[in-house]
């Protein structure tokens, strides 16, 4: 456990000294890459570290899932607009909150042809009694398609906590 901190803290801790970055000007001038794409980049390299890093991966493996982590949340953020991003999370909520194994929410934005799925994979309960639904999310932007798994279980307070 202390090592999945040790782990989770350096990524965090990379992340926020380089998000002062994200966003800036003169990033977007030097490299090409529009604000939407910088903080893709550094969420999905963020995230990749940290669910490699809390899985045990091998230190190889960790950057590489950086690496992976980093690409994809570019392509997403480069494409995805505030509305697409709203849209997104709101239709993971809702295929949470509604859906049983097999169903599936959508959303689509008319104006730039962005669109979207999260599924529900399997649904169970943990030994403690809590839901968890494992889930597949979908999203196709500027004409490329990405699709991740994952897992959330409902908190207390009725919240979906991604695990």
């Amino acid at each position: 456990m202390a090592r999945a901190k040790k782990i989770a803290a350096a990524v965090v801790i990379a992340g926020l000294g380089t998000s002062a970055l994200a966003g800036c000007a003169d990033v977007e001038r030097r490299t090409g890459l529009n604000t939407g794409a910088q903080t893709g980049i550094l969420t999905g390299a963020a995230a990749g570290g940290l669910i490699a890093g809390l899985a045990g991966a091998h230190p190889a493996w960790i950057v590489g899932s950086i690496l992976l982590g980093g690409v994809a949340g570019g392509l997403v953020g480069d494409y995805l607009t505030e509305r697409d991003r709203e849209q997104h999370a709101a239709t993971s909520y809702d295929a949470l909150e509604t859906q049983q194994t097999g169903g599936q929410s959508t959303w689509s934005n008319p104006d730039n042809g962005n669109s979207g799925s999260t599924r529900i994979v399997n649904v169970y309960r943990t030994s403690d009694g809590r839901l968890c639904k494992d889930f597949q999310q979908t999203i196709t932007a500027g004409g490329e398609s990405e699709t991740a798994n994952g897992t959330a279980c409902q908190q207390s307070d009725g919240t979906w906590k991604p695990v």
